[in-house]
């Protein structure tokens, strides 16, 4: 578990990222359950609506009990990029912690997880 922090943003994050189908939902779901947290979206294709079955995205029974967010947001129309994530991203971690609980970001998009990691280029 790592704090990230920048000028008026910190606090606890767990990342579990890999390949599709590692396992990576139920860990998220598991350790959010340890940690008092909520598991987080970190998947390029998850972002999107009615696309459950082709990303994997978890069932209602595998997210039962525990918050999830950044999951079916946008219409398989549009566009999402890891800049638009990143801001979705940084207005939810604080609401997270502020409710006292831990981030547990979950997903295979490389990109998204640099992003939060590393921060992206402003160009």
């Amino acid at each position: 578990m790592g704090t990230f922090a920048a000028e008026g943003f910190g606090g606890d994050c767990v990342v579990v990222a890999g390949p599709t189908a590692s396992g990576k939902s139920a860990l998220a779901v598991a350790l959010a359950q340890a940690l008092d947290g909520e598991v987080v979206n970190a998947d390029s294709m998850q972002v999107y609506r009615d696309l459950s079955i082709l990303t994997a995205r978890p069932t209602e029974a595998e997210t039962a009990g525990v918050p999830h967010h950044l999951y079916g947001l946008l219409s398989p129309y549009e566009t999402c990029a890891a800049g638009l994530w990143l801001e979705w991203l940084h207005a939810l971690l604080p609401e997270i912690w502020a409710r006292g609980r831990v981030a547990v970001v979950a997903g295979g998009t490389g990109l998204y997880i640099r992003a939060l990691i590393d921060g992206l280029a402003p160009v």
